[in-house]
């Protein structure tokens, strides 16, 4: 890692973009989007019998990086035709110890977040949005990140970039808790075999998520039977205390990103129609579109049946860290719902686009 105060310097660069492009005051770049939320439960100064609801359907990390800080997290099941996690089983999760609310977007498709903080506010709970899936996603017309009290977002296989994340707020106070914490928290990370096979893992997963090629995927497969095989399914999870700061080369190639990324977002919607028409065997939630809301950037769903293809053609979604049984949409969504490749358009869509095609032609010619 370089020096801290250069990638001081590039990271307030960082931030001003960020802020050109979110409508959030104040941000926080870090290595990982985790050590920003482990700096935000920090500086809450909550005391050890504090509860945070999490997604029961979501990535192991926020229930490590949640419990890690010193509080306890509270998984909540999806809801029962989708994949984010359910309102109405958030208001029989929370307790008087419940303090936040931690709300994921999940693949880019946008949770109920306006219920959700409807709810928070009554019951004088914050809401911390995680749009790693989704950044610069709108939903009702408004940006997603900016519902909440806090949002997370995370640069890491967007593109070809192996660390990056960011915590954005209008809360100046704990804004400057977050920054002292930061600098109290950063340590100097040895060059050892673990930091290769790290940076390894998430160059893998960046070029996965950068294009869905075969050969990305093929490459991620092999990564997570290493996973299993190393790591019995449990890498990568704790908090890597050497990344509070991100260094001072990525948080340029990330601005250098930020851009493209913008409008790749914001230009998705096409192509993730065209795949929801054409495909399939594949179970893709209905998501209804407003105005100036962004559809998913990434191509998933559950599949059905047993379908080899499919299976071959996608990646699963996270493992399940959730006692069996507890939390059963959850439970099915991890057994069933996959991110896909887009090569899965060469096997099983031509038929579809045609027969989309001339149906749009006949509405053509009949109007």
């Amino acid at each position: 890692m370089g020096n801290i105060e250069d990638g001081i310097i590039a990271e307030r660069r960082l931030q001003e973009k960020l802020s050109e492009l979110i409508p959030l005051k104040h941000f926080i770049v870090t290595g990982y989007a985790r050590n920003g939320l482990y700096l935000l439960i920090k500086a809450m100064r909550w005391d050890g019998s504090a509860e945070m609801i999490v997604p029961a359907f979501t990535c192991s990390i926020i229930k490590h990086t949640v419990e890690e800080a010193g509080i306890t997290a509270v998984p909540v099941d999806a809801e029962d035709d989708g994949i984010n996690i359910d309102p109405a089983k958030i208001l029989r999760a929370i307790t008087p110890r419940t303090k936040a609310i931690y709300v994921v977007h999940t693949y880019g498709v946008a949770a109920q977040i306006d219920t959700i903080c409807d709810i928070a506010r009554k019951r004088n709970l914050i809401v911390i949005e995680d749009c790693a899936h989704a950044p610069f996603s709108f939903y009702r017309g408004k940006q997603l990140g900016t519902f909440g009290d806090y949002a997370l977002f995370s640069f890491i296989k967007k593109n070809i970039n192996y660390e990056g994340g960011a915590i954005g707020t209008n809360n100046p106070s704990i804004h400057a808790r977050m920054v002292m914490l930061q600098r109290e928290y950063e340590r100097n990370r040895p060059a050892t075999l673990a930091l290769v096979l790290d940076n390894a893992v998430r160059m893998a997963g960046a070029w996965w998520e950068s294009g869905f090629s075969l050969r990305a995927l093929a490459l991620m497969k092999f990564n997570d039977f290493l996973n299993v095989l190393l790591y019995k399914g449990a890498y990568g999870i704790r908090i890597d205390e050497t990344r509070f700061f991100a260094s001072e080369a990525s948080c340029y190639r990330t601005m250098a990103q930020l851009d493209p990324l913008y409008r790749k977002y914001l230009e998705n919607s096409g192509d993730y129609l065209k795949y929801k028409d054409m495909v399939s065997g594949i179970r893709m939630y209905d998501i209804p579109q407003r105005g100036e809301d962004t559809l998913p950037f990434y191509f998933t769903g559950a599949v059905s049946g047993s379908s080899r293809l499919y299976r071959l053609l996608s990646f699963r979604t996270w493992r399940n860290s959730n006692e069996a049984g507890r939390y059963p949409r959850a439970d099915y969504l991890y057994a069933h719902y996959r991110v896909f490749s887009k090569a899965i358009l060469l096997f099983r869509n031509r038929a579809g686009a045609v027969k989309r095609q001339e149906q749009q032609e006949q509405q053509a010619q009949s109007a």
